[in-house]
């Protein structure tokens, strides 16, 4: 566990104002609920889920923590009952293998943050590539097998302008909190409210394995968004069951947990300059401490890019949940 900075308080000073722009009418109708929502947040602050102190105990949190489960609790029984298949069962298992936890520190150490981010690419070199590894280990015994790990969060994580060496890469090694691999960045890219960073390491069989299992997301993602096209057509939907929303987030510094639940709320504007509609939602799902940067997946509505994913960000006034602007499928 890092030693937390113990005389900061998140809610006073990661609290931020969320004001969101250019909103139009939408496809569904929300009636009241959404004009409560959005008077909401035109008014009031709203809590960031960033873990910066060991003081903000798991014990004596407010929320309810039952309705977060480990992956190995998880089973196909908790998802709601006409969507309990293998495909999404088995997405779930493996966004939860690519979920790190993310530690970012000031220049001064003063101050440390930890929020949750998700393994998006992965490049590995071979002695075909030329390339050694440039790590202290293996100067001494030049190494051609090593790569890049690239983890996608948000700037509430990982603010703009940071240098890699300000961030660490927490990576439990098959759900077990004794193997854990801590790698530290080098070099940050952000853009959009979104961030990504790139971690440097020469555990060839971790770099094979994740490797696998981003190919894997990316094939069940694109099966899934298929089977639940119907989700994406833009017609009205009133199932909070066909509004599932998935979060795996590292809560109060523990290991990864899995949360369910459904989007209420979808707001989208046109991006001018790229002519694209962009979107975000607010929901159910339940977060905490720690799970500002997790992947928000959104079903039949997922992409794997970075730019296009959405993000956890916080909780309203109204303690739901809400990400920042992403690219619907």
């Amino acid at each position: 566990m890092f030693n937390f900075s113990k005389n900061r308080s998140p809610h006073k000073n990661f609290r931020k104002i969320f004001s969101p722009a250019g909103r139009r009418k939408e496809k569904v109708d929300y009636d009241e609920e959404e004009e409560l929502i959005q008077k909401e947040e035109d008014l009031k602050d709203v809590q960031i889920d960033i873990f910066t102190s060991i003081d903000e105990d798991y014990k004596h949190c407010q929320k309810k923590h039952k309705d977060f489960m480990s992956k190995k609790e998880l089973t196909l029984s908790d998802l709601p009952e006409h969507m309990q298949n293998e495909d999404v069962f088995d997405l779930i298992k493996t966004t939860a293998d690519l979920t790190v936890m993310v530690t970012f520190s000031d220049d001064s150490d003063t101050l440390k943050k930890m929020g949750t981010g998700w393994i998006g690419h992965i490049l590995q070199y071979t002695k075909k590539d030329k390339m050694k590894c440039t790590c202290k280990k293996c100067r001494k015994s030049p190494n051609y097998d090593w790569g890049k790990i690239t983890v996608y969060t948000s700037t509430d994580v990982v603010p703009n302008n940071s240098n890699g060496k300000q961030v660490v890469c927490s990576i439990f090694i098959d759900d077990d909190e004794d193997n854990v691999l801590h790698l530290q960045g080098c070099e940050v890219e952000a853009k959009f409210h979104k961030c990504r960073i790139k971690f440097k390491t020469c555990n060839a069989e971790l770099l094979k394995k994740l490797n696998k299992l981003r190919q894997k997301v990316t094939e069940l993602t694109y099966k899934i968004n298929t089977k639940y096209k119907d989700l994406n057509d833009g017609s009205l939907i009133s199932d909070d069951d066909e509004r599932l929303v998935i979060i795996i987030s590292y809560i109060h510094g523990m290991n990864r947990r899995v949360s369910l639940g459904s989007w209420s709320h979808r707001s989208a504007k046109i991006d001018k300059k790229n002519n694209i509609e962009i979107t975000k939602y607010i929901y159910t799902a339940p977060t905490c401490l720690g799970s500002t940067g997790a992947y928000v997946y959104i079903l039949g509505r997922a992409h794997c890019g970075w730019l296009y994913q959405h993000y956890h960000v916080g909780v309203n006034a109204l303690n739901q949940g809400f990400c920042g602007y992403g690219i619907d499928a």
